[in-house]
């Protein structure tokens, strides 16, 4: 039998808080079907899937800026690419909204899986923060290039 977890500092609630009104908003979002990533943007808040599409939208604009033609959510044989930039060779560009492993990890699976339409291409990945000396030496051995910053 598990030993019972007793919570020595709980959590701080909002004076104004009030259960039964949160209850309820919970029952009419549910019933009207809203998205959760509305309610979440109201507050400033994103998902992971919100913060990478704006992501892929930051660095397909600045890639525009200098010049490059870039495709965004390029459809492929196995799959879709986050940013596909022309060029002799192309460019493959997945974007994570974090540099964990297991977001790394999906990224280099749909880069493999892209290249097999593309490849001569170079591949790299975009993260909303900074990759782990650990997994960067993983993307290199694999040829997968950090995108490092955008202007």
């Amino acid at each position: 039998m598990k030993d019972l977890v007793v919570i020595e500092q709980l959590p701080e609630v909002p004076a104004d808080w009030n259960y039964g009104e949160s209850v309820a908003r919970v029952k009419q979002l549910l019933s009207e079907r809203a998205t959760v990533k509305t309610e979440l943007r109201k507050f400033g808040l994103s998902t992971q899937g919100a913060v990478e599409k704006e992501l892929e939208i930051k660095l397909a604009s600045a890639l525009r800026k200098q010049g490059y033609k870039v495709e965004q959510q390029k459809r492929t044989e196995l799959g879709v690419v986050d940013l596909f930039v022309h060029g002799s060779p192309p460019a493959l560009i997945e974007v994570k909204a974090n540099a964990s492993a297991d977001s790394l990890k999906k990224a280099i699976g749909q880069l493999l899986f892209a290249r097999s339409s593309f490849p001569d291409a170079n591949l790299f990945v975009y993260c909303g923060e900074r990759i782990a000396p650990k997994h960067l030496a993983i993307l290199k051995e694999l040829g997968i290039l950090p995108v490092e910053t955008i202007e």
